[in-house]
């Protein structure tokens, strides 16, 4: 499964975003039985901007026209989780802000959950 991740950088090292539109960075991985492999890390053009709110379907576009099956996210608006579920994208959720490649190991552990509704954090 490809699978989109929102993310921001901290050293070398990238976490999971705490919201999903304003990340700076989408990660893009594909996900298998047989391990995780990085396809690219795309910058959100819009990360950088003052939050306005529509962000998301413009990010939702970039990830569909990349394949992406599957999100895994801390925080997510009700714009862009709906937009994702109607496109057939699952998303998964994290309960905490935590290193990219650790989310990626609960998925492929079959430990994270899909998400049942926006996911909205302070």
């Amino acid at each position: 499964m490809r699978v989109g991740i929102p993310c921001v950088k901290s050293g070398e090292r990238f976490y999971i975003s705490p919201h999903f539109g304003r990340a700076p960075y989408f990660a893009l991985y594909e996900v298998s039985e047989e391990g995780v492999k990085l396809v690219k890390i795309e910058e959100n053009p819009h990360g950088t901007k003052e939050h306005r709110g529509g962000e998301g379907r413009l990010i939702i576009d970039l990830l569909l026209k990349n394949g992406v099956e599957g999100v895994v996210v801390y925080g997510i608006g009700s714009g862009a989780f709906y937009r994702l579920r109607e496109n057939g994208v699952k998303i998964f959720a994290v309960d905490k802000f935590m290193p990219v490649e650790e989310a990626l190991e609960l998925l492929r552990a079959g430990k994270l959950k899909e998400a049942e509704k926006p996911l909205e954090h302070d």
